[in-house]
Formats: structure tokens, C-alpha cells, sequence
């Protein structure tokens, strides 16, 4: 049954809980948390014996800091980095038969939409260079550790020792997708076929629009079946909201890692990146939550669609 604002907020209200960090009282000092004291990456829902074959991530969700990287000097320029309303979205959109794996730390403290390899030469000492399909983000400044923030500012003054970057990435990158393994592995099992659907927020003018409300990436074609791009189509040509696929996002590292893996079991596994359109509920006095709902209705309407044709 399509969630009630009520169930909405509630599932917010714990996030926030496991987070330890109350939503009317985020200031910046209270952001920032020793390494070993950031919150895990968790689970909401998914608790089921069954299981839905819709499994829900949130990798830009965290707004947790490490005071090993940042002081009040430099956490403002961390913030802009924050992808404002995933983790609502993708609280919303548990269930007891859904899980939804949500990040806690901050996307400049670790991008856990990147694999672990991806370090950056100039953050860090004592590594090779990147020469994969993610050597690009790495070198533009957006590895698994940011080096610059959203407006391309450097993030930090000094180097990070690799071994913090190693720490970092053992508590909170490897928990993230230990988590995501283990709901897919688990699904496989319930269901014959999975989606993995990778909740973002992207930025954009409010006056001046670039994007649609949603943009779904699926690489091109590569990790979601045609059949379920014209369900997705069809679907939301019933909505209020404009849509588009892979432009100016296809995908990042989840889609591509899980959506192309090629292994036997993964291969009962589809991807589908979703980006939100931010400047429709991110305002200068803080979140519309009305339109951020409107926009969760929409979603958890288009997952039971999914869900009835998987």
C-alpha cells in the first residue's frame, strides 16, 4: 500500500535517530563526530521473510563529518557537497518487504559511489595513479575521497595520510556495500530477478532550469531490460513530472558494479540510477517537504509498478 506522509516522516525521524543527530538542530558543530564515532551505514526495512525484488541504496545520503578531515573552517564547503533529500527518499521508500541501505557519512568524507580503488594521487601519498574507468572523476578531484567540493574548491589544505583513507574506507565504504551484498544475496534467493534502484539528488537552477524533475539512468541500456524502460515510460507519463534517460547521468559505481557484474548470480541483477531534480524542494528556507512527498508518492508508486513487473 502507497505510504502515508505519517510513515514518510517517521521513517525519517529514524534515520535521524541512528544518526544521532536531531533535523531541527543541525548546526555545524554537531555535524562533526571523531572517525570512530561517525554512524555505520544501515538498513531500514527488508526484515520480511519475504522479500521484494526492489532493493533500495542511497550512497550520498550521509550528513555525518569526520573531525580527522574537517573543522568549521572547511565543513561549509563540505556541506555543498551533500545530496539534500536522498535520505529521506530512500527511507521512504522501505518496507518491511524493501530495504533501503543508506550512507551516514558524508560524501566528502568517503564516496561510497566509487570503488575503493579510486585515490587520488593528490590527496595522498604512496599510491598509483588510477588507470581504470573511474581515472577521470579521480583526476577531476571526485575519487572514493573527495579532493574538491561541488564548486571545484579544494576541500582540505593538507594531505590525508593513506592510512586514514584506508581506515575510512574499511569503516564505512566496505560496511556500505557489504550491506548492499547481502540484501541482493539474500533477494536472490526470494526472488528470480532483482532491481537495485540507486537513489540521487542532483543540483540545478530554480529559475533557470537545465534538467528534468528525474533523470534514470541505466548506462545506455546496458543494466535495466528495454521492457522495464517503457513500464518506467509509460508510467510516468501519467505523472506531472518530466523525465529523462542517461543525460547528463547514466550511472555511477553502483549502477555500473552491480548492474554489469557478470557472475552467475548477478546476472538475476538489473540496475536503475534515479536522480531528483533538488531545486524543485531545496530552497533558500530549507526543504519544501510538500513537493519532497509529492516526489516520494511518485517514486513508491512507480517501485510497486516495478515490483508487478518483475
Amino acid at each position: 500500500m502507497p505510504k502515508t506522509a505519517k510513515q514518510k516522516a517517521d521513517r525519517c525521524m529514524v534515520l535521524a535517530a541512528e544518526c544521532k543527530i536531531s533535523k531541527a538542530e543541525r548546526d555545524e558543530s554537531q555535524l562533526l563526530q571523531p572517525l570512530d564515532r561517525l554512524p555505520p551505514p544501515l538498513t531500514i526495512g527488508g526484515s520480511a521473510d519475504t522479500r521484494s525484488p526492489l532493493i533500495i541504496s542511497a550512497p550520498h545520503a550521509g550528513s555525518c563529518y569526520a573531525a580527522e578531515l574537517f573543522s568549521t573552517d572547511n565543513l561549509t564547503k563540505a556541506r555543498a557537497f551533500e545530496e539534500t533529500g536522498t535520505e529521506w527518499i530512500a527511507s521512504s521508500l522501505s518496507s518491511p518487504l524493501r530495504p533501503s541501505v543508506i550512507a551516514q557519512a558524508a560524501r566528502a568524507v568517503v564516496d561510497v559511489n566509487r570503488p575503493a580503488s579510486a585515490l587520488d594521487t593528490h590527496l595522498h601519498d604512496g599510491i598509483a595513479p588510477c588507470t581504470d574507468t573511474y581515472r577521470r572523476y579521480v583526476e577531476a578531484g571526485y575519487g572514493v575521497i573527495p579532493r574538491l567540493d561541488r564548486y571545484r574548491r579544494p576541500l582540505h589544505k593538507n594531505r590525508i595520510p593513506l592510512a586514514l583513507a584506508h581506515q575510512i574506507i574499511t569503516t564505512h565504504h566496505r560496511p556500505y556495500h557489504q550491506l548492499l551484498e547481502t540484501h541482493i544475496d539474500t533477494g536472490i534467493q526470494h526472488q528470480p530477478k532483482l532491481l537495485l534502484i540507486d537513489i540521487h539528488s542532483m543540483p540545478d537552477e530554480t529559475h533557470n532550469r537545465q534538467y528534468p524533475d528525474f533523470v534514470f539512468g541505466n548506462l545506455f541500456g546496458a543494466t535495466l531490460e528495454h521492457r522495464l524502460v517503457k513500464h518506467i515510460d509509460q508510467f510516468m507519463r501519467s505523472t506531472k513530472w518530466s523525465w529523462r534517460w542517461n543525460s547528463p547521468y547514466a550511472g555511477g559505481y553502483t549502477t555500473r558494479h552491480y548492474g554489469l557484474d557478470d557472475s552467475p548470480a548477478y546476472t538475476r541483477l538489473s540496475a536503475l540510477q534515479i536522480e531528483c531534480n533538488r531545486s524543485l524542494f531545496e530552497t533558500t528556507k530549507g526543504t519544501d517537504n510538500q513537493v519532497l512527498n509529492a516526489m516520494c508518492q511518485t517514486l513508491e508508486e512507480m517501485c510497486q509498478m516495478l515490483e508487478a513487473e518483475i
